[in-house]
């Protein structure tokens, strides 16, 4: 299952840096925080993490395929580096022209030195 995730995953990155359409259509932040959270409920339970969704109303213009990726990649990442018995929030800041998802944790964060590199590709944290 994770090596068909991983493939996935890099077929997503390759059509999006080939330029190929993506069809952008109403995604339900809702039932997006509810579909990613609810495929983590064993990773938190293990951590004994409390997770805490903010209500939330709003439709994006997005991929579903790919937001649900990026964001369960981020939840992912919370959950990697909040400590046992820590906590996480989900939750959607609104304004007139965009919609911010956002993904709190009581982790430490991300080192001063790792910042100028997280949107390069495959990388992480030693």
């Amino acid at each position: 299952a994770r090596m068909q995730a991983l493939v996935e995953t890099l077929l997503r990155q390759a059509r999006l840096e080939n330029r190929q359409e993506v069809v952008l259509t109403a995604v339900d932040v809702a039932a997006l925080f509810r579909r990613v959270s609810e495929a983590r409920t064993v990773q938190l339970a293990e951590k004994n993490i409390t997770l805490h969704v903010t209500p939330t109303e709003v439709n994006v213009a997005a991929e579903p395929a790919l937001l649900d990726q990026a964001l369960g990649n981020l939840l992912d990442n919370a959950i990697d580096f909040t400590p046992e018995s820590g906590r996480i929030t989900l939750s959607a800041e609104v304004d007139q022209e965009h919609v911010t998802l956002k993904v709190l944790d009581t982790g430490s964060g991300i080192p001063d030195y790792a910042l100028s590199r997280i949107f390069e590709r495959f990388y992480s944290l030693p």
